[in-house]
């Protein structure tokens, strides 16, 4: 398995295509909503291949000295428990991440990394690495 680092505005059109079918999105709406993610504060997409196949993304969000945070991590299902989920933030170090409420499967994943719930919204459960 391969990884590679892309900044967010940057990433190759054949991949986006492949972004989008993992997240049921359309290459406009994905590159609008990379964009304003990661824009202003600048962003990082990694990208996981497997026999050149995407099979996994994750956004990272760089805040300057105080560091980021993982906002996304997306894996194929039929390519999940196989360790690539925690291979994507391990290569973009993680300290804090958002779930979504309802997303039990994200939050059983970042929990088995370490993570703690610190505070809950209507919109996202904030995890901190403890």
């Amino acid at each position: 398995m391969k990884i590679e680092t892309y900044k967010a505005s940057r990433i190759p059109k054949r991949y986006l295509s492949r972004l989008c079918e993992l997240t049921n999105d359309t290459d406009s709406s994905m590159r609008l909503f990379l964009n304003n993610r990661s824009g202003k504060i600048g962003g990082r997409v990694f990208i996981a291949f497997e026999e050149g196949i995407v099979v996994g993304w994750s956004l990272y969000l760089c805040k300057g000295m105080r560091g980021g945070r993982q906002v996304h991590t997306f894996v194929d299902p039929l390519f999940r428990r196989r360790g690539i989920g925690s291979m994507l933030c391990k290569r973009s170090f993680v300290g804090k991440v958002s779930v979504y409420p309802g997303n039990f499967v994200g939050e059983k994943f970042y929990r088995g990394l370490g993570f703690e719930k610190v505070s809950i919204s209507k919109y996202s459960n904030r995890m901190e690495m403890i």
